[in-house]
Protein backbone atom coordinates (compact mmCIF):
# COMPACT_ATOMS: atom_id res chain seq x y z
CA UNK A 1 0.00 0.00 0.00
CA UNK A 2 0.98 3.43 -0.76
CA UNK A 3 -0.23 6.94 -0.60
CA UNK A 4 -1.69 8.75 -2.66
CA UNK A 5 -3.21 12.60 -3.36
CA UNK A 6 -6.83 11.96 -5.35
CA UNK A 7 -9.91 14.08 -5.59
CA UNK A 8 -12.85 13.23 -4.52
CA UNK A 9 -15.15 15.43 -6.94
CA UNK A 10 -14.54 18.95 -8.83
CA UNK A 11 -14.25 22.17 -6.81
CA UNK A 12 -11.29 24.13 -4.60
CA UNK A 13 -8.55 22.60 -3.09
CA UNK A 14 -10.39 20.95 -0.19
CA UNK A 15 -11.84 18.28 -2.30
CA UNK A 16 -8.06 16.94 -2.14
CA UNK A 17 -7.40 13.95 -0.27
CA UNK A 18 -5.01 11.23 0.91
CA UNK A 19 -6.27 7.94 0.08
CA UNK A 20 -4.05 4.45 0.03
CA UNK A 21 -3.91 2.85 -3.04
CA UNK A 22 -2.64 -1.02 -3.93
CA UNK A 23 0.66 -1.10 -5.58
CA UNK A 24 1.18 -3.18 -8.95
CA UNK A 25 3.94 -5.16 -10.54
CA UNK A 26 5.26 -3.27 -13.71
CA UNK A 27 4.72 -4.63 -17.11
CA UNK A 28 8.10 -5.32 -19.60
CA UNK A 29 8.53 -1.71 -20.40
CA UNK A 30 7.31 -0.04 -17.28
CA UNK A 31 9.56 1.38 -14.14
CA UNK A 32 7.58 0.57 -10.95
CA UNK A 33 8.82 4.00 -9.09
CA UNK A 34 9.38 5.48 -5.73
CA UNK A 35 8.20 9.20 -6.12
CA UNK A 36 10.54 11.47 -4.41
CA UNK A 37 9.28 14.23 -6.14
CA UNK A 38 6.02 15.53 -8.45
CA UNK A 39 6.21 18.64 -10.41
CA UNK A 40 2.57 20.58 -9.64
CA UNK A 41 1.25 22.20 -12.79
CA UNK A 42 -1.59 24.60 -13.74
CA UNK A 43 -3.29 21.51 -15.63
CA UNK A 44 -3.65 19.96 -12.38
CA UNK A 45 -5.45 22.49 -11.05
CA UNK A 46 -8.02 22.90 -13.89
CA UNK A 47 -8.86 19.11 -13.11
CA UNK A 48 -9.50 19.74 -10.05
CA UNK A 49 -11.85 22.42 -10.82
CA UNK A 50 -13.37 20.39 -13.72
CA UNK A 51 -12.72 23.10 -16.30
CA UNK A 52 -9.61 21.30 -18.21
CA UNK A 53 -10.18 18.80 -21.18
CA UNK A 54 -9.25 16.02 -19.34
CA UNK A 55 -12.43 16.24 -17.43
CA UNK A 56 -14.17 15.52 -20.64
CA UNK A 57 -11.94 12.36 -21.29
CA UNK A 58 -12.64 10.98 -18.04
CA UNK A 59 -16.49 12.06 -18.04
CA UNK A 60 -18.57 9.70 -16.18
CA UNK A 61 -15.54 7.66 -14.58
CA UNK A 62 -16.55 7.75 -10.90
CA UNK A 63 -14.32 9.46 -8.31
CA UNK A 64 -11.64 9.61 -7.14
CA UNK A 65 -9.62 10.37 -9.27
CA UNK A 66 -5.83 10.71 -9.63
CA UNK A 67 -4.18 13.65 -10.34
CA UNK A 68 -0.30 15.12 -11.19
CA UNK A 69 1.88 13.84 -14.03
CA UNK A 70 5.25 14.82 -13.34
CA UNK A 71 7.12 12.72 -11.29
CA UNK A 72 10.74 12.06 -9.98
CA UNK A 73 12.18 9.26 -8.31
CA UNK A 74 14.29 5.70 -7.60
CA UNK A 75 13.58 2.50 -9.56
CA UNK A 76 12.07 -0.02 -6.94
CA UNK A 77 11.37 -2.59 -9.36
CA UNK A 78 12.29 -2.32 -13.50
CA UNK A 79 10.48 -4.17 -16.58
CA UNK A 80 12.79 -6.60 -18.27
CA UNK A 81 12.51 -4.41 -21.45
CA UNK A 82 12.45 -1.26 -19.77
CA UNK A 83 16.34 -0.61 -20.14
CA UNK A 84 16.41 0.19 -16.44
CA UNK A 85 17.53 -1.15 -13.38
CA UNK A 86 16.48 -1.34 -9.62
CA UNK A 87 17.95 1.73 -7.72
CA UNK A 88 18.57 3.90 -11.50
CA UNK A 89 17.26 7.61 -10.59
CA UNK A 90 14.49 8.67 -13.40
CA UNK A 91 11.81 11.28 -14.27
CA UNK A 92 9.24 11.18 -16.34
CA UNK A 93 5.33 11.38 -16.79
CA UNK A 94 2.84 9.16 -14.86
CA UNK A 95 -0.50 7.84 -15.84
CA UNK A 96 -2.07 9.29 -19.37
CA UNK A 97 -3.57 12.24 -20.57
CA UNK A 98 -6.69 10.72 -19.08
CA UNK A 99 -5.40 9.18 -16.05
CA UNK A 100 -3.06 11.29 -13.72
CA UNK A 101 -1.60 9.38 -10.95
CA UNK A 102 1.69 11.32 -10.06
CA UNK A 103 0.95 12.86 -6.63
CA UNK A 104 1.35 9.83 -4.66
CA UNK A 105 4.12 7.87 -2.91
CA UNK A 106 4.32 5.56 -5.73
CA UNK A 107 3.90 4.65 -9.51
CA UNK A 108 4.23 2.73 -12.30
CA UNK A 109 5.42 4.68 -15.88
CA UNK A 110 6.04 3.46 -19.09
CA UNK A 111 10.43 3.69 -19.84
CA UNK A 112 9.48 5.25 -23.33
CA UNK A 113 8.07 8.47 -21.11
CA UNK A 114 11.31 9.07 -18.76
CA UNK A 115 14.37 10.02 -18.86
CA UNK A 116 17.75 9.27 -16.05
CA UNK A 117 18.07 12.02 -14.01
CA UNK A 118 20.87 14.33 -15.21
CA UNK A 119 24.01 14.57 -12.77
CA UNK A 120 23.93 18.32 -12.10
CA UNK A 121 19.87 17.61 -11.17
CA UNK A 122 18.91 17.40 -7.77
CA UNK A 123 15.84 15.15 -7.06
CA UNK A 124 13.48 18.01 -6.87
CA UNK A 125 14.93 19.52 -9.92
CA UNK A 126 13.98 16.58 -11.69
CA UNK A 127 10.71 16.50 -10.54
CA UNK A 128 9.47 19.78 -11.71
CA UNK A 129 11.19 19.12 -15.14
CA UNK A 130 8.84 16.92 -17.56
CA UNK A 131 5.37 18.76 -18.23
CA UNK A 132 7.03 22.00 -18.39
CA UNK A 133 10.07 21.16 -20.31
CA UNK A 134 7.64 19.17 -22.52
CA UNK A 135 5.95 21.87 -23.19
CA UNK A 136 8.75 24.32 -23.70
CA UNK A 137 9.79 21.93 -26.15
CA UNK A 138 6.91 21.50 -28.04
CA UNK A 139 7.03 25.03 -28.57
CA UNK A 140 9.98 25.51 -29.83
CA UNK A 141 9.52 23.00 -32.63
CA UNK A 142 6.17 25.19 -33.55
CA UNK A 143 8.57 28.08 -33.72
CA UNK A 144 10.35 28.75 -37.42
CA UNK A 145 13.98 28.78 -37.14
CA UNK A 146 14.14 31.88 -38.86
CA UNK A 147 11.59 33.48 -35.74
CA UNK A 148 15.44 34.93 -34.13
CA UNK A 149 13.30 37.35 -32.20
CA UNK A 150 11.01 35.64 -29.18
CA UNK A 151 8.60 37.51 -26.79
CA UNK A 152 7.42 35.39 -23.46
CA UNK A 153 4.27 36.71 -21.89
CA UNK A 154 4.50 35.42 -18.34
CA UNK A 155 8.10 34.65 -18.99
CA UNK A 156 9.33 33.85 -15.52
CA UNK A 157 6.12 30.76 -14.67
CA UNK A 158 7.02 26.92 -14.94
CA UNK A 159 7.18 26.91 -18.82
CA UNK A 160 8.50 30.55 -19.56
CA UNK A 161 11.52 30.48 -17.37
CA UNK A 162 12.54 27.19 -18.66
CA UNK A 163 11.86 27.89 -22.44
CA UNK A 164 13.57 31.43 -21.93
CA UNK A 165 16.72 29.45 -21.33
CA UNK A 166 16.22 27.00 -24.19
CA UNK A 167 15.50 29.72 -26.26
CA UNK A 168 18.90 31.19 -25.29
CA UNK A 169 20.21 28.41 -25.68
CA UNK A 170 19.80 28.15 -29.31
CA UNK A 171 20.61 31.82 -29.63
CA UNK A 172 17.53 33.70 -30.16
CA UNK A 173 16.93 37.49 -28.63
CA UNK A 174 14.36 36.96 -26.34
CA UNK A 175 12.07 39.37 -24.49
CA UNK A 176 10.08 38.64 -21.26
CA UNK A 177 6.91 40.45 -19.74
CA UNK A 178 6.31 39.35 -16.03
CA UNK A 179 5.48 40.56 -12.39
CA UNK A 180 7.17 43.29 -11.11
CA UNK A 181 8.65 40.87 -7.91
CA UNK A 182 9.88 38.68 -11.00
CA UNK A 183 11.94 41.17 -12.27
CA UNK A 184 15.28 40.04 -10.89
CA UNK A 185 14.75 36.76 -11.54
CA UNK A 186 13.53 37.27 -15.09
CA UNK A 187 17.20 38.94 -15.24
CA UNK A 188 18.76 35.69 -14.35
CA UNK A 189 17.22 33.60 -17.12
CA UNK A 190 19.79 35.43 -19.60
CA UNK A 191 16.98 37.28 -21.34
CA UNK A 192 17.86 40.66 -23.57
CA UNK A 193 14.94 42.49 -22.36
CA UNK A 194 12.51 42.23 -19.61
CA UNK A 195 9.33 44.09 -18.97
CA UNK A 196 6.92 44.57 -16.47
CA UNK A 197 3.28 42.91 -17.51
CA UNK A 198 1.41 45.66 -15.36
CA UNK A 199 2.35 47.92 -17.73
CA UNK A 200 1.87 48.84 -21.34
CA UNK A 201 4.77 47.77 -23.90
CA UNK A 202 6.50 50.37 -25.46
CA UNK A 203 5.18 51.14 -29.08
CA UNK A 204 8.05 50.50 -31.13
CA UNK A 205 7.30 46.77 -30.03
CA UNK A 206 4.44 46.29 -32.11
CA UNK A 207 5.18 44.30 -34.50
CA UNK A 208 8.51 43.79 -33.40
CA UNK A 209 8.84 39.97 -32.68
CA UNK A 210 8.90 36.98 -34.66
CA UNK A 211 7.07 34.71 -32.77
CA UNK A 212 5.34 35.72 -29.21
CA UNK A 213 4.44 33.32 -26.89
CA UNK A 214 1.19 33.72 -24.85
CA UNK A 215 1.18 31.62 -21.11
CA UNK A 216 -1.57 33.70 -19.29
CA UNK A 217 -4.10 33.86 -22.23
CA UNK A 218 -7.53 35.24 -21.17
CA UNK A 219 -7.70 39.38 -22.16
CA UNK A 220 -3.27 39.14 -22.72
CA UNK A 221 -3.50 36.31 -24.76
CA UNK A 222 -5.72 38.03 -27.05
CA UNK A 223 -3.91 41.54 -27.59
CA UNK A 224 -0.84 39.88 -28.13
CA UNK A 225 -0.93 39.57 -31.87
CA UNK A 226 -0.48 43.62 -31.78
CA UNK A 227 3.51 42.33 -31.06
CA UNK A 228 3.75 40.02 -34.46
CA UNK A 229 5.34 40.96 -37.18
CA UNK A 230 2.85 39.84 -40.69
CA UNK A 231 3.01 36.49 -41.19
CA UNK A 232 4.69 35.95 -37.98
CA UNK A 233 3.85 33.33 -35.35
CA UNK A 234 2.07 33.24 -32.11
CA UNK A 235 1.48 30.34 -29.51
CA UNK A 236 -1.44 30.19 -26.83
CA UNK A 237 -0.62 27.80 -24.57
CA UNK A 238 -3.68 28.10 -22.31
CA UNK A 239 -6.55 25.83 -23.53
CA UNK A 240 -9.37 27.54 -21.75
CA UNK A 241 -8.89 30.71 -24.11
CA UNK A 242 -6.71 29.33 -26.94
CA UNK A 243 -9.50 29.91 -28.87
CA UNK A 244 -10.16 33.22 -28.97
CA UNK A 245 -6.34 33.88 -28.79
CA UNK A 246 -6.39 32.46 -32.40
CA UNK A 247 -9.07 33.89 -33.35
CA UNK A 248 -7.85 37.26 -32.49
CA UNK A 249 -5.03 37.14 -34.52
CA UNK A 250 -4.23 39.28 -38.04
CA UNK A 251 -2.23 39.33 -40.72
CA UNK A 252 -1.53 36.73 -41.87
CA UNK A 253 -0.30 35.41 -38.17
CA UNK A 254 0.33 31.85 -37.63
CA UNK A 255 -1.86 31.20 -34.21
CA UNK A 256 -1.71 27.92 -33.10
CA UNK A 257 -2.32 26.21 -29.25
CA UNK A 258 0.50 23.87 -28.08
CA UNK A 259 0.25 20.62 -25.62
CA UNK A 260 2.79 19.23 -24.00
CA UNK A 261 3.98 16.49 -26.58
CA UNK A 262 4.93 13.30 -24.50
CA UNK A 263 6.96 11.55 -26.96
CA UNK A 264 10.45 9.41 -26.55
CA UNK A 265 11.54 11.87 -29.56
CA UNK A 266 10.04 15.01 -26.99
CA UNK A 267 12.00 13.66 -24.42
CA UNK A 268 15.38 13.11 -26.02
CA UNK A 269 14.78 16.81 -26.71
CA UNK A 270 14.13 17.54 -23.13
CA UNK A 271 17.12 15.27 -22.46
CA UNK A 272 19.39 17.47 -24.76
CA UNK A 273 18.71 20.81 -22.68
CA UNK A 274 19.35 19.37 -19.25
CA UNK A 275 23.06 17.79 -20.47
CA UNK A 276 23.22 21.48 -21.61
CA UNK A 277 22.54 22.48 -17.93
CA UNK A 278 19.71 24.09 -18.05
CA UNK A 279 17.86 23.09 -15.15
CA UNK A 280 14.22 24.28 -13.43
CA UNK A 281 13.91 26.97 -10.33
CA UNK A 282 12.48 25.36 -7.38
CA UNK A 283 11.00 28.20 -6.10
CA UNK A 284 8.95 25.84 -3.00
CA UNK A 285 8.53 22.59 -1.95
CA UNK A 286 5.71 21.28 0.33
CA UNK A 287 5.13 17.81 1.09
CA UNK A 288 1.98 15.23 -0.30
CA UNK A 289 -0.09 15.36 2.27
CA UNK A 290 0.10 19.29 2.14
CA UNK A 291 -1.06 19.38 -1.81
CA UNK A 292 -3.99 21.79 -1.26
CA UNK A 293 -1.64 24.26 0.32
CA UNK A 294 0.62 23.81 -3.06
CA UNK A 295 -2.70 24.12 -5.13
CA UNK A 296 -3.20 27.82 -3.01
CA UNK A 297 0.03 28.61 -3.48
CA UNK A 298 0.52 28.19 -7.51
CA UNK A 299 -2.93 30.31 -7.79
CA UNK A 300 -1.84 33.00 -5.22
CA UNK A 301 1.43 33.20 -4.50
CA UNK A 302 2.71 33.32 -8.27
CA UNK A 303 6.39 32.41 -7.52
CA UNK A 304 9.00 32.32 -10.29
CA UNK A 305 9.88 28.59 -11.38
CA UNK A 306 8.46 25.60 -10.28
CA UNK A 307 6.36 24.29 -6.90
CA UNK A 308 7.03 20.20 -6.13
CA UNK A 309 5.53 18.01 -3.82
CA UNK A 310 7.69 15.91 -1.60
CA UNK A 311 7.40 12.95 -0.44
Amino acid sequence: MYKAVCITGFGGPEVLSVMHKEGRRPGPSELRLRVLSCGVNPIDTKIREGTNFVCKLREGMPFPWGLGFDVAGVVLEAGADSGYQAGDEVLGIAGSPADPCGYAEEAVIPSAMCISVPPSFDIYEAGALPTAGLTAVSIIKLLPKDAKRVLIAGGTGGVGHLLAQYLKHEGRYVALTCSQKNLEFAKTLGADAVYDYTEELPQELLKGFDAVIDMPGGKTGIGLYRYVKDQGTLVTVPTITGDEVIAAAERGIKAVLVRAGKTPKTFAELERYAKAGIRPFVAAKVRLEEAAQAHELLRKAHLPGKIVLTA
